[in-house]
């Protein structure tokens, strides 16, 4: 079995960027023609799913998306599961994390039944909550770190008495932890000056970036945190941005317009990143 690391780096190889197509299809937002149901959405990732294949390094389906249309809904789930081809690793985004007993369920559904190639998950109910997921070897697993969302200063963004953030200390802890699955981390794309430090906190982890599209990040701002990461391991994801790039007859021609456009923009972000030099730190 091909792990989530040896396909993301053969997608790499052939395209040069790392770029994850998310899959959020909102029922309000299909091109005209769809109906406004299961079925509609299905026709719609099914052609968004073969116009973009050829610039995505991953996929990554919101599982909430299929979840609020019922039974109905993750039956698409599956079916679209089946489509995307093999070679292209599946970030199937949960943001799972409960006691053991029950993030074993969620583990063996993700990993086992939906042949996710990796999964988000969330760290705040402590390791044990983890454990689970990080026993799939070949697999991996995307623990958030500081999110992209406003809401981050709640919680992650709170200073603790030794001056750390509360997401430096859970990252610190948890990258301390033995594991078989590759452990990565979520890192938003939207975070300003605390983008370094973010990424510092990652270590040699993969990174799975979201909020560069519709949220507004900044590719050359992430890239510049990250330098001296594998690239690799630099996963963008885009989601609104292409998946309704056109909302006419000509959708998924457009779709995959806007995804050759940022998988483009990725390449080159990357590469006048890899021209400069980090600044001597006195």
């Amino acid at each position: 079995m091909t792990g989530f690391l040896e396909k993301l780096q053969n997608r790499f190889s052939t395209l040069g960027g790392s770029l994850c197509i998310g899959l959020d299809p909102d029922l309000e937002k299909l091109p005209q023609g769809f109906s406004r149901d299961a079925h509609g959405v299905e026709k719609f990732l099914e052609a968004i799913v073969d116009s973009t294949q050829d610039f995505a390094a991953a996929y990554k389906p919101n599982l909430a998306f299929f979840e609020g249309l019922g039974s109905q809904g993750l039956q698409v789930f599956e079916t679209l599961r089946a489509r995307i081809p093999e070679t292209i690793p599946v970030i199937l985004d949960a943001k799972r994390g409960d006691i053991d007993s029950s993030s074993r369920h969620y583990a063996k559904a993700l990993f086992e039944r939906w042949q996710a190639d990796a999964v988000t998950v969330s760290p705040y109910m402590g390791w044990d909550s983890l454990e689970p997921f990080l026993a799939y070897a070949e697999k991996c697993v995307f623990i958030l770190g500081l999110t992209s969302n406003p809401g981050r200063h709640d919680v992650q963004l709170l200073k603790l008495a030794d001056g750390r953030y509360v997401f430096q200390s859970v990252m610190q802890t948890f990258r301390a932890k033995p594991c078989q699955a590759q452990r990565g981390w979520v890192i938003g794309a939207t975070l300003g000056d605390l983008t370094q430090a973010a990424f510092d906190a990652t270590g040699d982890d993969p990174v799975l970036v979201p909020g560069v599209g519709a949220q507004g990040g900044d590719l050359q701002t992430v890239f510049s945190g990250a330098r001296g990461k594998r690239p690799e391991h630099i996963v963008i994801n885009a989601g609104r941005t292409i998946l309704y790039a056109a909302h006419g007859s000509d959708f998924a021609e457009q779709a995959r317009a806007a995804a050759e456009k940022q998988l483009r923009e990725i390449c080159t972000a990357l590469t006048n990143t890899q021209t400069k030099t980090r600044p001597v730190q006195h």
